[in-house]
């Protein structure tokens, strides 16, 4: 068994297995001086176990204004793709629909 440093971990840490990460950011923020504990099997097939000592908010000002106006303009569309996809989904399940397999299978259909 092997214990690491502590360390603090960010959402794009690549030396640190993905599915560790986004447990950790799952987990609950700790408060209270009350750390979160938790514990999943690793994509290696071995088990880690955390614990959450402290959260640090991000500095969005940190970020260039460009970089911030491109990602903004990324989750809208997201949003927007997600919008329409449900849009559809509903339409399809109250739409009433008749196939009429003869048409379909007839050859001269689309000439």
């Amino acid at each position: 068994m092997t214990a690491a440093e502590p360390q603090m971990l960010t959402r794009n840490n690549s030396t640190v297995d993905q599915g560790l990460v986004y447990e950790v950011f799952a987990a609950g923020k700790p408060s209270d001086d009350r750390p979160v504990f938790g514990q999943l099997q690793l994509q290696d097939g071995s088990y880690a176990v955390y614990s959450l000592d402290a959260v640090v908010p991000g500095r969005p000002e940190s970020i260039p204004l460009a970089e911030r106006d491109q990602g903004k303009l990324m989750l809208a569309q997201q949003s927007g793709i997600g919008d329409f996809q449900a849009f559809v989904a509903a339409l399809r399940e109250d739409a009433k629909v008749v196939v009429n397999d003869n048409v379909l299978a007839a050859t001269d259909l689309f000439q």
